[in-house]
C-alpha cells in the first residue's frame, strides 16, 4: 500500500492555496466545486446522491483543489460553503484529543525553511529549530487555520 493524499479543510481556500503554491511550490492540478461542476452548462444534479452519501447531505457545496509538490506529495484542500465551514475549537487542537495533529514534510536546509516560514508571517511553535536526538532537526508552525505543519530534516543516517 502507498500513501495517496491528505485532505485539509480550510476556512479560506484562496489564502490556503497561496501558502501551498508560493511557500511550498505545490501546483494546483485540479480545481472544482462539489457537488459537481458541469462546465458551461452549470450545476451537475447527477452528483447529488454521491454528495449525500459522502457528506450526509444533498445541499453540500465544497470548493476543492488537488495539489502536488515537486516531489509528488499530494494534498486535497477544500473549503465548505454550505454548510459554512467552522474552525476547530482551540481546545480540540492539541495532542491530547484524537485526530490528526500535524502534517509533516521532509526538507533540506531546515534553518532556511525556518526563516522562510517566519518571513511569510506564519508562527512557529518554538523559537528555534529543535533537535530530534542525533538523527534529525525539526520545527512546527501553524497555518491560518491552526493546522500544524512540521518540517523535518534528517541527518541522512537512513534512520527515517
Amino acid at each position: 500500500m502507498r500513501f495517496h493524499h491528505v485532505c485539509l479543510c480550510v476556512s479560506d481556500l484562496e489564502k490556503s492555496l497561496k501558502m501551498w503554491t508560493e511557500l511550498f511550490d505545490f501546483t494546483v492540478q485540479i480545481r472544482f466545486c462539489s457537488p459537481g461542476d458541469a462546465g458551461p452548462t452549470g450545476f451537475d444534479e447527477s452528483k447529488l446522491d454521491e454528495m449525500e452519501a459522502m457528506l450526509g447531505r444533498r445541499d453540500a457545496v465544497i470548493d476543492c483543489a488537488l495539489l502536488t509538490s515537486p516531489d509528488g506529495a499530494m494534498l486535497e484542500v477544500q473549503e465548505a460553503h454550505n454548510p459554512v465551514v467552522r474552525k476547530t475549537p482551540e481546545e480540540y487542537n492539541s495532542y491530547f484529543v484524537t485526530g490528526m495533529r500535524e502534517l509533516a514534510f521532509r526538507v533540506d536546509d531546515i534553518d532556511g525553511w525556518f526563516e522562510k516560514v517566519k518571513a511569510a508571517g506564519f508562527r512557529p511553535t518554538t523559537d528555534a529549530v529543535w533537535e530530534f536526538g542525533e538523527n534529525a532537526r525539526s520545527f512546527l508552525f501553524y497555518d491560518d487555520d491552526d493546522i500544524r505543519i512540521q518540517l523535518w530534516e534528517d541527518s541522512n543516517t537512513g534512520w527515517m
